[in-house]
């Protein structure tokens, strides 16, 4: 390859590939405009020219032309955008639906950390595919608590609908249009058991408006307690829930109780008389 230095920085790259490969470069040397050409036997592979603006708060711009084999698969034009954190491609192409994404980085209200993200895909103005994060916690001497919560809705003229479908089917939960996910963790700091801190933990996940899996389980507090509530655990327990609590009377008795056929369990432990 070759490089020139005239008011442009140009790459030219030469080969062969089981036929003739050239690729050209242009890079303006104020970085407002690039083009790229890459042909396969004489013949055009991809053709792309490019204009942009970059800001000094860190946003630009850029806008695109591009061909694909001479415009045979595909050609058009495509925009780039980078501002407040928001990241931003919106494609045209010749003769078919726009196609639009965007994705954003969410920060806490103080501006200093990371909160959460969306991203949103669209064709044709229609929304396709959007997922909706959001994290917060807290964390001092005495405890770690944090929250998660996420909400993806599809459409069924989406690409991916039918993937999340398979998916589904081979979890045994089905198709979904709207699902929404929130994870709770507290982990005590100071608090400990025999094995380890003391903490909670919960996971709900709702599809289309129906609960699915809602777990919890919690050390914090005597007793210990173990609670899903799932509508498979129907057929399987005759209940969409069970709980299972854990009673512990250091260095006296262990009492662990189940909703399930109010199935109950009593260890009894210290030291003898005799030591």
């Amino acid at each position: 390859g070759k490089v020139s230095n005239d008011d442009s920085w140009k790459i030219t790259v030469t080969g062969d590939v089981a036929g003739a490969v050239d690729a050209t470069i242009l890079i303006k040397k104020d970085y407002k405009e690039a083009k790229i050409d890459v042909s396969y036997n004489n013949a055009k592979i991809v053709q792309m020219k490019l204009k942009g603006t970059h800001n000094p708060d860190g946003s630009c711009k850029s806008k695109a032309k591009f061909s694909l084999l001479g415009g045979k698969v595909a050609s058009g034009e495509f925009d780039v955008s980078y501002a407040g954190n928001k990241f931003n491609v919106v494609i045209r192409p010749n003769n078919h639906p726009e196609l639009d994404l965007t994705f954003d980085i969410k920060h806490s209200d103080a501006g200093s950390s990371y909160s959460g993200v969306v991203f949103e895909a669209k064709r044709g103005g229609e929304s396709m595919l959007k997922y909706d994060g959001d994290y917060k916690h807290k964390i001092d001497a005495t405890k770690y608590a944090g929250t998660l919560k996420t909400e993806m809705k599809l459409s069924e003229k989406s690409l991916m609908y039918p993937i999340v479908c398979k998916i589904g089917e081979l979890v045994g939960t089905g198709c979904f249009k709207n699902r929404q996910m929130e994870v709770k963790v507290i982990l005590d700091k100071v608090a400990k058991n025999k094995l380890f801190n003391k903490f909670s933990f919960g996971l709900k996940n709702i599809k289309d408006g129906e609960t699915k899996l809602d777990v919890s389980i919690s050390t914090l507090q005597n007793p210990y307690q173990l609670k899903i509530v799932s509508p498979r655990l129907q057929s399987k327990i005759g209940s969409n829930q069970i709980t299972i609590t854990a009673d512990h009377n250091p260095g006296q008795e262990l009492t662990v109780k189940s909703s399930f056929q109010n199935f109950k369990f009593f260890l009894k432990h210290g030291e003898t008389k005799n030591g």
